[in-house]
């Protein structure tokens, strides 16, 4: 972790690059796992439904041709002929048949022989049902319309799902009979296990009438449907009966009205697939552990000396110029490393040679302050003085004055009164500066204040014929000052506003209250302020340019000394100003809440237009 400029704390560079190297190398591995796994995953799913095509093909092919075998050999013996045809010899014909059929599998559940004209001749095996003689007596029709073997659709017997199948007997040529067999669907339940050794997957076989009304396994048991034959073709996958997806094929088993219907687990499919995404994902925590390691060293490399840059360049900061940082490297850090000791060894120059300048300058500012100081008050002796005798000259001391002299007395006096109060600006701001200015604080009732603000300015606005107003809030409104350095600031402001307003124009002068705070506001109709000079004309001895001088006369020093006062008494002026509309110039000094003080009623706006 690492403690920003602006005081958060993040995670440093170290452990930044390992973790985007090991998400990165993560996401790539992911990626590559999930594409892989699903390239095999449909891969599987195609070769496993291939496989059953080809073998649900091959042994409905193969099905068909082996049922029976051995009893349709017997439809061309001469035992078979001679129970249909003679009944001298039925006897012994019977009792060689009888040797013949007890030779049969176990699933040969009856064996019939019928006669062309619906006689039965021969009978051997269990009893069946009339439902049983009418699905034999439909297949022996479709035999003898097609002269060929036909087997009947599965139909559930008890325990078991049977078939008939009838074989057409000819003599010579011409049709003298039916041989018709009754036997359970298959007793196989070993073919399965050989196939799944044959494919190595748990394929599953089952038999069902195309209708899909009757299902058996190769047991011979009837079982429910799975699904419905009509609704999926002859390569499908559908969901099985815990709902996992199972795969399929079926096929016609030839010569006989049935399906033979292999499936297959989705999920024994996908076993080696699953396990290739473990192993790959195995693989791929591996790389991103390998990787981050990588990572973290060569971040460790990279950001160790980062680190020492940027703890010399923290001591660089807080001052300490002495500060290097010392790295064995050809590489562009290495470099970074020579470029800062360089840098640092400049900044450290120039900020002793600044500091000497600094010490020079506040040694002649000092200088400067105490020179003002003493002239100001050298010069107002002798000002005193030319100011004390020229009263005694008006009063007749020495004698008798003629009218005119009077006049040129009272000129003297004026001009001296001038360059008085010039000389106490200059005094005034060289005691700020030197921060010795004795400053008196007390609760001010801001009311009074204003009142006399307006008697020391009457006779300027009433030179210049300007409309004065003063708005007060009908609030009591105190706020904690020196009463006469305040009412200095205020009368610097208002003098400004008479000194830069055309004779016609008007100044108000406002108070309200802000929250905890009070703003005094001096606002004329003058000549405005460029945008640009806002922050310049609070600066010592600046006008805004020689023609206003001449015009407005002054020493720039008003606008000066008002802001360092106010900000002496805990508070701020600022102005806005329209070039050729006019300004308005606030004094925002903190608000003092008398208890148990009484609310003012609002006093009306007074105007004074001095004409």
């Amino acid at each position: 972790m690492m403690r920003a400029a602006d005081g958060r704390v993040t995670r440093s560079l170290e452990w930044k690059l390992p973790s985007l190297i090991a998400g990165l190398v993560l996401f790539v591995v992911l990626v590559y796992c999930w594409a892989s796994y699903r390239e095999m995953r449909r891969s599987s799913i195609a070769t496993a439904h291939g496989r059953l095509d080809v073998l649900v093909r091959e042994l409905a092919a193969t099905s068909g041709g082996t049922l029976s075998g051995r009893l349709r050999g017997l439809s061309t013996q001469g035992a078979i002929q001679h129970v249909l045809e003679s009944d001298a010899a039925r006897d012994s014909a019977v009792r060689s048949l009888r040797r013949v059929i007890g030779g049969q599998d176990s699933i040969l559940r009856a064996v019939q022989l019928w006669t062309r004209d619906g006689a039965l001749r021969f009978s051997v095996g269990e009893a069946f049902s009339a439902a049983d003689s009418s699905r034999l007596r439909m297949t022996m029709d479709q035999v003898a319309r097609t002269d060929s073997t036909r087997r009947s659709a599965l139909f559930v017997d008890g325990a078991h799902v049977v078939s008939w199948t009838v074989f057409p007997i000819s003599n010579g040529g011409s049709p003298t009979g039916f041989l018709a067999e009754l036997r359970r669907a298959t007793n196989a339940p070993g073919a399965e296990s050989a196939i799944r050794e044959l494919t190595g997957q748990d394929v599953t076989i089952q038999i069902a009438n195309r209708t899909g009304d009757v299902w058996t396994d190769l047991r011979g048991a009837p079982i429910r449907p799975a699904f419905g034959l009509d609704s999926v073709p002859e390569s499908f996958t559908v969901a099985g009966a815990n709902g996992e997806p199972v795969l399929g094929s079926r096929a016609a088993i030839s010569g006989t009205p049935w399906t033979l219907i292999l499936t297959l687990p989705e999920a024994t499919v996908l076993e080696h697939p699953f396990a290739f995404l473990q192993r790959m994902l195995a693989i791929g925590v591996l790389l991103v552990l390998a990787g981050a390691l990588g990572a973290w060293m060569l971040s460790r490399h990279v950001t160790r000396p980062l680190r020492a840059i940027i703890d010399a360049t923290t001591a660089v900061t807080e001052g300490d110029y002495g500060s290097r940082v010392t790295l064995a490297r050809a590489d562009e850090i290495g470099l970074l490393a020579e470029r800062f000791n360089t840098m640092a060894a400049r900044i450290g120059d120039s900020h002793t040679e600044l500091a000497k300048r600094v010490a020079e300058a506040q040694s002649a500012n000092e200088a400067k302050s105490v020179f003002l100081a003493m002239m100001s008050h050298e010069l107002r002796t002798p000002l005193n003085a030319i100011s004390g005798y020229t009263e005694l000259l008006e009063l007749g001391v020495r004698g008798p004055i003629s009218e005119m002299q009077r006049q040129d007395l009272i000129r003297i006096r004026r001009n001296g009164q001038h360059l008085l109060a010039l000389i106490n600006s200059i005094l005034n701001l060289s005691r700020i500066e030197s921060g010795h200015l004795a400053l008196d604080p007390a609760d001010l009732p801001v009311d009074e204040l204003m009142n006399d603000i307006e008697a020391l300015i009457a006779p300027q606005v009433a030179l210049k014929e300007l409309r004065y107003r003063v708005i007060v809030d009908g609030e009591a409104l105190v706020v904690r000052a020196d009463r006469e350095r305040l009412q200095q600031a205020l009368v610097n402001l208002v003098s400004n506003a008479v000194r830069f307003t055309d004779p016609g124009g008007s100044i108000t002068v406002s108070c309200r209250a802000a929250d905890d705070t009070v703003l005094l506001s001096v606002a004329d109709t003058g000549i405005g302020i460029p945008p640009d000079q806002l922050e310049a004309i609070f600066e010592p001895f600046v006008q805004l340019d020689s023609g206003l001088t001449r015009r407005a006369g002054g020493t720039g020093l008003g606008l000066a000394i008002s802001r360092e006062l106010v900000t002496a008494m805990g508070g701020r002026i600022t102005v806005a100003s329209i070039p050729d509309m006019g300004s308005t110039f606030t004094i925002e000094l903190p608000r003092v809440v008398m208890a148990g003080h009484a609310m003012r009623s609002p006093e009306p706006v007074r105007a004074k237009d001095g004409r």
